[in-house]
């Protein structure tokens, strides 16, 4: 793998990784790709195709160079914002106080409406708790009374009943009466 030696100086322009992505492109295009033979000789094609990925690479490290690059910074005082930016900028120090205020209201607002969410579905489940406990409470309390109520029905229909209060009056020596009389 190797162009022309009158590429040399397009070639110095590239990366070594790009200078063989090139070559791999041109040999292995789906549509007319250039035979080995080809790609080593002179050619129009191999030129413009240089020329071509050189200029993609100096305009993507242009934009590279633009635009600052913000990165949180261990090493900065009180979580400062490194910014990093080839041009020189007067009012970077301004620009990093701005941003931080920024962030920092951001944070608190964030924050505040995480809580008052959280807060309102606490709230929330302590009374579905609620509810289904005083309820829970209600049900028991009514299945403990039909409970009592078949239990008591059953007693009464076999006889039960009747034999505990004959026994209890036999036990005791006195009489029960049927039923209690209010004075």
């Amino acid at each position: 793998m190797s162009f022309h030696k009158d590429y040399s100086d397009l070639i110095n322009q590239l990366p070594p990784s790009l200078v063989q992505e090139s070559w791999r492109r041109l040999t292995t295009r789906k549509r007319n790709p250039l035979s080995i033979e080809e790609v080593q000789s002179i050619n129009p094609i191999v030129e413009a195709f240089l020329k071509h990925e050189i200029e993609l690479y100096n305009q993507k490290k242009q934009r590279k160079r633009c635009t600052p690059i913000i990165s949180r910074n261990a090493n900065a005082p009180n979580h400062e914002v490194a910014v990093s930016d080839n041009k020189p900028n007067d009012n970077k120090d301004e620009f990093i106080h701005r941003l931080n205020q920024a962030i920092d209201e951001m944070h608190q607002k964030f924050t505040k409406f995480t809580h008052d969410i959280l807060l309102s579905i606490k709230e929330q489940k302590e009374k579905e708790i609620e509810q289904t406990r005083n309820e829970t409470i209600l049900d028991m309390a009514k299945k403990g009374k039909e409970i009592f109520g078949y239990t008591l029905k059953k007693y009464i229909r076999d006889g039960t009943i009747y034999s505990l209060i004959h026994e209890l009056e036999d036990m005791d020596g006195k009489s029960y009466p049927d039923r209690i009389q209010c004075v």
